[in-house]
């Protein structure tokens, strides 16, 4: 085993079962707070090669690590055995939100690639997962410099979701992240109103066409056909979009005195979907360069394409937190 320390981060490799791994542990500013957790293999974590065409080194070694996975692991990892290895890693009551397999295949072996996505549940209701790097950048927390150079510090207006996830190769973890974590405390005894579930589908009806159109911050960046933003284009010439699950949750919200630490919970109906459009691209290295019209897909999981208050159908508007949010243990209201 080799380790790394500094005042903030610890980190280090071990092997197990001929398979290197890293482990990070990062502490907030926060004593005693932390920050994110992480372990995984040390080096790439492999999935589907595609076309690729590798190394013959890179191939023995790909190999060797498939026959690792197999000898260390058990098969497949249901959603079950997933729930409990968490229960074992982490306090509080988790549940999936999202989960996925697929075979990979070297020469005449083939593993089972599993990936889970989790969210903390409070008295049985989620805090909804989001997928944050979908979602606009905070222009308040850049930095940003004015005429005579002057560089002024970014100001944060959101916060960073907490992350869970886990993935496993042939019943074998790949990797473990848990970051931003949550800790709840003073609920309220008040009882909420929230508007019944038809008005709120009316509201998401009548405003998604204007919010896709409006949006104009993190517009498509596509690579083969695929963009992991959460709108098409401005300038797509047809798009469609698919809601695939419609959730009610928390969200969490700064609190009214702007406290970096601490925030509170409010009910939201998250419309999480995917989209197909056709773009405008632009085809190099033909000696005519010039727009061609492509077809581009998102189909990450956890993208809100539009958040709704469950208490008076207001459409809320989320964002990355940006790079001056705090990322520490946030203590929840």
């Amino acid at each position: 085993m080799q380790e790394e320390k500094n005042e903030n981060e610890q980190a280090g490799t071990y092997k197990v079962d001929g398979l290197t791994y890293r482990y990070s542990y990062t502490q907030s500013e926060q004593v005693s707070d932390v920050e994110e957790l992480g372990f995984g293999i040390a080096k790439f974590i492999f999935d589907d090669c595609g076309d690729m065409t590798l190394e013959s080194s890179e191939k023995k070694e790909r190999e060797e690590r498939f026959q690792n996975y197999i000898k260390a692991g058990s098969g497949k990892v249901s959603e079950k055995e997933a729930k409990e290895k968490v229960s074992g890693l982490v306090s509080g009551n988790w549940e999936i939100f999202e989960s996925s397999s697929k075979s990979l295949t070297e020469g005449s072996t083939t593993l089972e690639k599993d990936d889970f996505i989790f969210e903390r549940m409070i008295d049985g209701v989620p805090v909804n997962y989001v997928r944050e790097t979908s979602l606009p950048v905070n222009e308040q927390a850049l930095e940003w410099e004015n005429e005579d150079g002057t560089l002024h510090e970014g100001q944060s207006e959101g916060w960073e979701n907490e992350v869970l996830t886990m993935d496993f190769c042939s019943g074998t973890l790949q990797s473990f992240l848990h970051r931003n974590p949550i800790e709840a405390s003073n609920a309220s005894d008040e009882r909420l109103f929230l508007l019944p579930f038809d008005e709120v589908k009316d509201i998401f009806e009548k405003t998604i066409t204007l919010q896709v159109m409006t949006e104009d911050k993190n517009r498509l960046i596509s690579v083969d056909g695929g963009s992991h933003y959460r709108y098409p284009s401005i300038d797509a010439q047809s798009a469609e979009i698919t809601i695939t699950k419609v959730q009610l949750g928390y969200m969490c919200m700064p609190d009214s005195e702007g406290s970096d630490t601490e925030a509170v919970l409010i009910p939201v109906w998250d419309f999480y979907g995917t989209w197909t459009s056709k773009e405008p691209e632009y085809e190099y290295g033909n000696g005519d360069d010039g727009p061609v019209i492509g077809d581009v897909t998102m189909d990450d999981a956890g993208v809100p394409l539009l958040t709704i208050d469950a208490r008076d159908g207001s459409v809320i508007q989320r964002i990355q937190a940006g790079w001056a949010a705090s990322m520490g243990s946030k203590d929840i209201k």
